[in-house]
């Protein structure tokens, strides 16, 4: 009776912590959604050269991965709410950074604190969807956070468009407010989806060996190090072209803030759309094959960015924006496949260090797009403005190479990569 009644309580415990979650993602993607629009925009305009708003961007980069492992493993022995409980005074600080700034150096603390404490956020989040998750609807159950989540960003999308009459510290100063509603939500209502059994706890004594350990089976495992290489890769290949990618679009076309609305708004309708049948469609054709369509829009998407170029030059200005409008659908169908795999994938490293083995192979993610919003705005500023995006549709090809090639597919033991 024991068993069954603790059963019981973890499952009413996991069905609270979805609806917990999913209030919460339905706001936090509004303000996250505000944030997106306007940070590029509001670093170009601060600093009025799309190189160093690649530098920038790049520091965000840095800073959002960079603890990452350690915050993992933090996460393994304390338990993921304690540590969700210092992201958000950090987010809080970085945008008030962003409203006050007046000198770069304050607009550099405002990155620095803010993706902290998105790194926090991040360390959590996916391994918590992944606890909170049976093991047969875990792509479902991925998607279905991230449907909620673009639903609050196709309503901040909108916002932007019909009034961008308000300026860049109004939108930081409407994302603070979500996020402390947000936090109140999470200290009444959220839990443990399950009891901690890290390793740490079991040896309190002995973190070196077992981190090194975790390292060790990451990079020597060659499924594991086809993982890590994999989701580096294609973080970096895509950064090239996406880290500063509404800049790059205000520089070369002269677009205004409502465009970039708009574009959001067209890309979160569909990514709203997309999102469940993508979660259902990982489970059903597991998430090597997702991965593969995945690539495949990319490889889609990008090469419509290049003939959008040519287009536009050669005087057909104004199908400009809508062969936007089509890309961002396309793009939502990469995020929307990406998005479950993903995540299926890196929470399943290792079971008793789930945060830990995400956080190491995000830490190696990170190191590999550190230099792509530099890269970015050089290839724009110095070479030209496709550059970007024909470096990105060959690496996107190697991408589909090496997928077919080193990435397995579902395993036959339970819980294995």
């Amino acid at each position: 009776m024991k068993t069954h009644r603790n059963s019981g309580d973890i499952e009413k415990t996991r069905r609270r912590n979805s609806y917990a979650m999913l209030i919460n993602l339905l706001f936090y993607g509004f303000g996250q959604t505000l944030f997106n629009i306007v940070y590029i925009p509001f670093i170009y305009d601060f600093t009025g050269s799309i190189f160093i708003t690649g530098v920038i961007t790049t520091v965000g980069s840095i800073i959002q991965f960079l603890p990452m492992p350690f915050l993992g493993k933090l996460s393994d022995k304390y338990g993921r709410k304690l540590m969700w409980y210092f992201d958000t005074p950090f987010m809080i600080l970085g945008l008030f950074f962003f409203i006050i700034a007046n000198n770069l150096f304050i607009l550099i603390a405002g990155v620095l604190c803010f993706y902290f404490g998105l790194a926090i956020a991040l360390s959590v989040y996916l391994v918590f969807v992944s606890e909170n998750s049976t093991e047969t609807k875990k792509g479902f159950n991925f998607a279905i956070m991230a449907f909620v989540q673009f639903g609050g960003s196709i309503a901040a999308s909108y916002f932007v468009l019909v009034d961008s009459r308000f300026n860049f510290q109004f939108y930081f100063f409407l994302f603070i407010i979500i996020i402390v509603f947000n936090y109140i939500i999470f200290i009444i209502f959220i839990s443990e989806p399950i009891p901690r059994k890290s390793s740490l706890q079991k040896n309190p004594d002995k973190p070196s060996k077992t981190e090194k350990g975790i390292w060790r089976k990451i990079l020597t495992t060659p499924k594991l190090r086809a993982v890590v290489i994999f989701f580096t890769l294609d973080a970096f290949i895509y950064s090239i072209s996406l880290s500063i990618y509404s800049a790059g679009l205000i520089d070369q076309y002269k677009i205004t803030l409502q465009d970039i609305a708009l574009l959001s708004l067209c890309s979160n309708i569909s990514l709203v759309l997309f999102q469940i049948p993508a979660g259902h469609l990982t489970d059903k054709i597991g998430k090597k094959k997702t991965l593969i369509l995945c690539e495949s829009l990319g490889l889609a998407f990008f090469s419509l960015l290049v003939i959008a170029f040519f287009l536009w030059s050669s005087g057909f200005k104004s199908s400009l924006l809508l062969l936007l409008i089509i890309g961002q659908i396309i793009n939502a169908a990469v995020a929307t496949t990406f998005i479950p795999s993903e995540g299926i994938t890196l929470t399943n490293l290792d079971e008793s260090r789930k945060a830990e083995s995400y956080g190491i192979v995000a830490l190696i993610r990170g190191i590999g797009v550190i230099p792509t919003g530099v890269i970015a705005g050089f290839l724009i500023a110095s070479v030209h403005y496709i550059a970007s995006f024909i470096f990105t549709i060959m690496g996107i090809i190697f991408l589909l190479w090496f997928l077919s090639k080193y990435f397995e597919g579902e395993s036959k033991k339970k819980g294995e990569i």
